[in-house]
């Protein structure tokens, strides 16, 4: 039901579902964020069965952006603008190409790096393509994504819809500024211009072109990149697993070795 495009008739008949099944079937529900919290109180759920534990990410893969890098030719020197996602119609992912293709002139030293596969992969492909900037996009699956996030510069994330993408959360992981679409749980990992970015989910290529552009500047990327691998623990699977475990002793009757309350 966070999904915009699922109309009145499915939000009512998905909503009203999610809901029975939370009031009647369920003693705790586990929100993964802010977002979807506050979602779930507006579909009618009890405040009381609710708590937000916030998704974690393990690490990234040491030692890996080289051989990333040096799989597609790409020097290491060069701005990498990243994604990573299934290739669907929420993923947004020829978005994300046309932005790129719009702004490559002004950095002719910059690639679009996309890990992923998906119904859309042969629209992605001509899309690259056409736009004549085969040796600068590069699309492919060969790696996944806590191992690609690792060559990245910036995660660049155009989705329309997410609730706490796992994705963004690797990004954050591996210390990586991220721009992203205003989407569910964006605010959670993101404090705009901090970390990372967040922009309108208004469908407009050229200012997520801009963005993508104003992120990359020598000045403002080194500033997000700072913040980003100052906060990178913030989100560990650690943290996420004791939150957990202590939600679970709760409602056991058991005393929890840290409770939600004291974080």
């Amino acid at each position: 039901t966070m999904d915009p495009g699922l109309g009145r008739l499915g939000h009512i008949v998905y909503g009203g579902i999610e809901t029975l099944l939370a009031r009647a079937l369920t003693d705790k529900l586990i929100c993964v964020s802010e977002d979807e919290y506050r979602h779930a109180l507006g579909l009618g759920m009890p405040a009381e069965k609710l708590s937000v534990v916030v998704n974690g990410a393990a690490p990234p893969p040491a030692d890996m952006a080289d051989k990333v890098r040096t799989r597609f030719g790409i020097a290491a020197d060069a701005f990498v603008f990243g994604f990573i996602g299934r290739l669907s119609a929420q993923k947004a992912p020829l978005r994300l190409v046309e932005a790129f293709r719009m702004l490559a002139e002004k950095r002719p030293d910059a690639h679009l790096l996309m890990i992923g596969s998906g119904e859309l992969e042969d629209d992605v492909k001509a899309a690259i393509a056409r736009s004549g900037l085969s040796n600068r996009m590069h699309l492919s699956k060969d790696f996944t994504g806590p191992q690609a996030v690792t060559a990245f510069d910036l995660l660049v994330m155009p989705s329309l819809y997410e609730a706490m993408s796992y994705v963004m959360l690797e990004g954050a992981a591996a210390g990586k500024p991220i721009l992203c679409t205003a989407f569910g749980g964006a605010t959670t990992v993101i404090e705009d211009g901090r970390n990372g970015r967040i922009i309108a989910n208004d469908g407009d290529i050229a200012k997520l072109a801009d963005a993508m552009l104003d992120c990359a500047t020598p000045e403002r990327h080194a500033l997000l990149k700072a913040e980003a691998e100052r906060l990178s623990s913030r989100f560990s699977l650690e943290a996420m697993l004791d939150l957990t475990e202590s939600l679970y002793l709760r409602l056991a009757g058991r005393a929890p070795r840290a409770t939600l309350d004291e974080t």
